[in-house]
């Protein structure tokens, strides 16, 4: 019945938009084969998190894929918030547990935290993919999903020709924190779908780290250039 169903009604790959393959799901195993991974693994000292050194809670940063115009990582990403492809949420998150776990990302990790949109954003669009993947993750990795402990009040505006330090201060005042009882002295990891200049998960960031003895980290799936050490 599902070679028959699959004869006229054939599934795509949301990477590449070929025919998948009857034991494929979602993504076909040349782009899965192909996805641009990170390849520097010390969370704790990468480009990012240098960055953002004086962030006295931050403790990991990572990134399971490099997003470049174009490539496997920004069709999925695409994929998922564009053409709304929900499954492809889980399956991005239980990729990245499944192939990070064992890097370290993950260890202690008490809650996952997906950054919130706007509730006007999230009533255009019908969902956040940073929920989505997010519970991806967290049902691979046994984590609860805490979607309570940010809230979103603000877009940014557009940033394109703005520095690095005027993207940091539009950034500002994006989240406040909600619902935080309990989560002193916690390891929270932030979860986002893709980072570029970063200056949205910086604003998160800058949020919930006013939360007493707390630890955090960040993920998102994709990432632009984060990985590579800082010298000196």
């Amino acid at each position: 019945m599902g070679a028959l169903l699959d004869l006229f009604l054939p599934r795509l790959c949301c990477g590449c938009g070929t025919r998948l393959a009857l034991e494929e799901r979602l993504v076909c195993a040349h782009c899965q084969l192909n996805l641009p991974l990170e390849s520097v693994h010390d969370w704790t000292c990468n480009a990012r998190i240098r960055q953002w050194g004086h962030h006295h809670a931050l403790v990991r940063m990572g990134a399971l894929t490099r997003y470049r115009h174009n490539n496997v990582a920004a069709s999925l990403i695409h994929s998922l918030k564009y053409r709304r492809i929900y499954p492809l949420g889980a399956w991005m998150g239980q990729t990245a547990a499944r192939l990070l776990a064992p890097t370290g990302l993950f260890e202690g990790i008490d809650f996952l935290v997906p950054l919130p949109l706007t509730p006007a954003r999230l009533h255009y669009r019908g969902f956040n993919q940073a929920l989505l993947i997010a519970e991806g993750l967290g049902a691979a990795l046994n984590v609860p999903v805490r979607s309570d402990v940010l809230r979103r009040i603000a877009e940014r505006e557009s940033q394109t020709h703005f520095t690095s330090e005027q993207r940091r201060q539009n950034a500002r005042n994006i989240f406040v924190t909600d619902r935080v009882q309990g989560l002193e002295g916690k390891h929270l990891m932030l979860i986002d779908d893709v980072m570029t200049t970063g200056s949205t998960m910086f604003s998160a960031l800058t949020a919930v780290e006013e939360i007493p003895e707390i630890h955090l980290s960040c993920f998102t799936w994709a990432w632009t250039g984060g990985g590579e050490r800082s010298a000196g």
